[in-house]
C-alpha cells in the first residue's frame, strides 16, 4: 500500500488566515518596525531637546521632508497597533477573551481602529 500524500501549498498568499492571526502577524511586524526605528526616533528627540536652534533645524527637517513624515506616520500607526494588540494579549494573559468569539470580536475591533486610527493620525501629522 503507498501511504497518501498529504497536498502541499507553499504559497501563503493563498491561504485564508483568520483574523486573529493577521492581528498576531501585524503585532509582530508593527513591533519589529517599532525596534528598528527606535535609532532614528532617539536621533529626533535628541535634535529637539539640545537646544533652540536644532529644534528649529529639526521641525524644518520635518516639514520640509515628505519621506520623513512618511516615516513618522508610518511608526505613530505602528505604535497604536502595538498598543492595541498588546493590551489584548495582556487581557489573553487574565483569561479574558479567550473564547473563539470573543477573540474573533477583540481582533476585528483592533482591526477597525487601526483603520481608523490610520487617517486621523495621517492628517494630524502630514
Amino acid at each position: 500500500m503507498q501511504p497518501k500524500q498529504a497536498p502541499v501549498n507553499l504559497n501563503l498568499l493563498s491561504i485564508r488566515q483568520p483574523v486573529t492571526a493577521i492581528v498576531s502577524i501585524l503585532h509582530r511586524i508593527t513591533g519589529l518596525i517599532l525596534f528598528l526605528s527606535l535609532p532614528v526616533l532617539l536621533y529626533f528627540i535628541d535634535l529637539l531637546t539640545a537646544n533652540e536652534s536644532t529644534a528649529q533645524q529639526a521641525m524644518a527637517l520635518y516639514s520640509a521632508s515628505l519621506s520623513l513624515r512618511i516615516v513618522f506616520l508610518l511608526v505613530s500607526v505602528s505604535a497604536f497597533h502595538h498598543v492595541l494588540a498588546g493590551v489584548r494579549y495582556l487581557l489573553l494573559d487574565i483569561d479574558i477573551g479567550v473564547t473563539r468569539s470573543s477573540a474573533r470580536a477583540m481582533c476585528w475591533a483592533i482591526v477597525v481602529l487601526d483603520i481608523i486610527a490610520l487617517p486621523v493620525i495621517g492628517w494630524s501629522m502630514l
